[in-house]
């Protein structure tokens, strides 16, 4: 029997789009493989093991879906996470990197909350699917293993939720153990800041009592502007408490790095955000939980 080997399940959450949410999942989840080695025990030959991730896309813009090489037109009748949240069946994996799962998303997320209003619970539709088995469509790495769930199979799930306080990411909340709010530092990308606090706070009250707020980060950070000194200094003073100790620069490296469908750390690893996401990787690493 397979036993658990899950560390957290992280949430990331923003009101606005174009915040580096989805950044921020495409490149923790390629700094967890690349850095994790040491944090995750020994493999059955004695050597330190990787972390294994799966990302869920819940974003009905599939962006990170498209970061590691999905598309819904191309994979066209492959099943997504829509279709086992709908059906509450298994959860379609596809292996997109050595070591990177993708539970990819649909445009027909945009339409999923009449039939999840059908449900008993309608914010538990995605925790119920975490305790069933795979459907590894991908990769012959789980299948050697035998049936698996989530819980079973990775190490890190990492969620990308839609930009809006919509029921998808209050199932979010509901299945992840921690969130992450990435924060653009702007009034437009900070001012939905509490009402997340909030809905966390809520979801904790309700249905996921272990729920806890991972941190905020802040990102594509210009730190030669006025405007950017104030921003930091209102986060500082107003969620101190939530802050991460790492923040990710502004870097045209990063533009061209997606423009090349690659990760920051394939691209250009020296880079300023290319190290700003290694400091953010290590972070999550040094004080995840046992």
């Amino acid at each position: 029997m397979a036993t658990e080997r899950l560390r957290e399940v992280l949430a990331f959450v923003n009101h606005k789009g174009g915040v580096g949410k989805t950044t921020t999942v495409q490149n923790l989840a390629t700094g967890l493989r690349r850095f994790g080695k040491g944090h995750f025990g020994k493999d059955a030959q004695g050597k330190q093991r990787a972390p294994r991730v799966l990302i869920i896309d819940l974003d009905p813009q599939a962006c990170a879906s498209f970061l590691f090489g999905w598309s819904e037109t191309q994979q066209m009748g492959k099943p997504t996470i829509y279709d086992a949240m709908v059906q509450q069946g298994q959860i379609p994996v596809y292996q997109v990197r050595e070591g990177i799962y993708l539970a990819p998303a649909s445009g027909r997320l945009i339409g999923i909350e009449p039939f999840l209003n059908q449900m008993a619970v309608p914010r538990k539709a995605l925790c119920k699917l975490l305790a069933k088995p795979l459907m590894e469509m991908q990769g012959t790495e789980l299948a050697d293993e035998g049936t698996m769930n989530v819980t079973e199979a990775f190490d890190y799930v990492l969620i990308d939720c839609p930009p809006a306080m919509s029921l998808l990411t209050h199932n979010a909340l509901t299945a992840a153990t921690s969130v992450v709010l990435p924060v653009q530092l702007e009034m437009l990308a900070t001012k939905g800041i509490a009402e997340i606090i909030n809905a966390v706070k809520e979801t904790r009250e309700d249905l996921n009592p272990n729920l806890d707020i991972r941190g905020l980060l802040m990102v594509m950070s210009n730190d030669q502007t006025n405007a950017t000194k104030q921003f930091k200094q209102y986060l500082g003073e107003k969620f101190n408490d939530y802050m991460f100790d790492s923040y990710t620069r502004r870097d045209t490296k990063m533009v061209e790095a997606q423009a090349m469908n690659e990760d920051i750390f394939t691209y250009a690893p020296y880079s300023r955000v290319g190290l700003d996401y290694k400091k953010f990787t290590e972070e999550i690493l040094e004080s995840m939980p046992e």
